[in-house]
């Protein structure tokens, strides 16, 4: 199978969403007051690393 790059642009799309999705879910379950706040910059440079992409 071939794939054009509209065709995988748009499957991008629906990958970052579901991606997004899932993550909002997990992070509901997640109680902020249990994460420790050390862990909040490691988690923010994980998110960039992963924005740049």
């Amino acid at each position: 199978m071939t794939y054009s790059k509209d065709d995988f642009a748009e499957n991008w799309d629906s990958i970052v969403t579901n991606a997004h999705i899932r993550l909002r879910k997990t992070v509901q379950f997640v109680d902020i007051r249990v994460v420790a706040p050390s862990a909040t910059p490691v988690l923010f440079q994980t998110l960039r690393r992963l924005m740049e992409r």
